[in-house]
C-alpha cells in the first residue's frame, strides 16, 4: 500500500552503505521514521532537507517505512538565530511528539513558523504559540487567565506561580524565580506579545510548562547556539 502525505524533515542518520534513516513530521500521520534508501552520495536523488516542505510517499507495514518519493513542495533557508530556532522547532516534535498521532494544527503552525523565520520576520508570538500547543496535545495545558486552585480569575496586579501537576497559583507575594505578573498572564492569554515584559514571561513559562516532558536531557539546539553565540557567530 502507498501512502502520501506533506512532510517536513525533522532528521536523518546514515543507514547502511548508502541509504539513510529519516524522521518526519506529516499533516495527516504525525512524526514517524522511514528508510530513504539510496538516498546518500547519489547525484538523481532529491536531497532531504530540512525546513523544506515535502509531499512524500512511502509503503509498508512495519514501524518502519519505506520512502518511495519526495517532490520538494516549497524550498525554505533559515540562517543565522533563526536557524537555531528552526532545530529548536525539530528537536521539541522529536522529543514530544507521538508516532502516527497526527496533529494539523501543529503542522500548520509549524509552516507559518518556518516561512515566517525564512523571512527574517517577527516569529516569537508563533513560536510561543506552537509551544502551547504542543503542551496541549500532550495534555498538558493549563488556564492563563484562572488561578489553579479557586478557579477566581487571574488578575493583573497579581503575582502567580507555575505548579507543572497545577497551573497558575497565587504567589501570596513571593516575586522570585518562576513567578508572573497577572498582567503579564492576561496579555499572554489575549495573544498579545506587544510588550517586552511579556515576551520575557512568555518565554520563561514556556519553559518552565515544556521541562518535565523533555526531561534532564538538554536540548541539543539550545547548546548549539550557546556555542555560536560564545565563538561569534549567531547573534541574540
Amino acid at each position: 500500500m502507498i501512502c502520501n502525505d506533506l512532510a517536513y524533515v525533522l532528521h536523518t542518520r546514515p543507514y547502511r552503505e548508502t541509504s539513510q534513516l529519516v524522521s518526519v513530521y506529516t499533516r495527516g500521520q504525525g512524526r514517524f521514521s522511514l528508510v530513504a534508501r539510496g538516498s546518500r552520495g547519489g547525484k538523481k536523488t532529491q536531497p532531504l532537507q530540512s525546513f523544506c516542505r515535502f509531499q512524500i510517499a512511502w509503503s509498508g507495514t512495519a514501524d518502519l517505512k519505506t520512502l518511495t518519493g519526495a517532490e520538494l513542495v516549497e524550498h525554505r533557508v533559515l540562517l543565522g538565530r533563526n536557524l537555531y530556532i528552526g532545530l529548536y522547532l525539530n528537536e521539541l516534535l522529536t522529543r514530544l511528539g507521538q508516532d502516527f498521532h497526527p496533529a494539523e494544527r501543529i503542522f500548520d503552525l509549524y509552516t507559518l513558523l518556518v516561512a515566517r523565520l525564512a523571512e527574517a520576520g517577527d516569529s516569537e508570538a508563533l513560536l510561543r504559540s506552537f509551544e502551547w500547543q504542543l503542551l496541549e496535545e500532550l495534555g498538558c495545558g493549563f488556564a492563563l487567565d484562572r488561578e489553579a486552585a479557586t478557579g477566581e480569575p487571574v488578575t493583573a496586579a497579581g503575582r502567580y506561580r507555575f505548579d507543572p501537576q497545577r497551573g497558575l497559583l497565587c504567589a501570596r507575594g513571593d516575586s522570585g524565580p518562576g513567578c508572573f505578573r497577572g498582567d503579564d498572564l492576561l496579555a499572554l492569554a489575549r495573544g498579545d506579545l506587544s510588550r517586552q515584559p511579556t515576551r520575557l514571561a512568555a518565554k520563561q513559562l514556556m519553559r518552565l510548562a515544556l521541562q518535565p516532558h523533555l526531561g534532564a536531557r538538554p536540548l541539543l539546539s539550545r547548546e548549539l547556539f550557546r556555542g555560536a553565540i560564545d565563538s561569534g557567530g549567531a547573534r541574540a
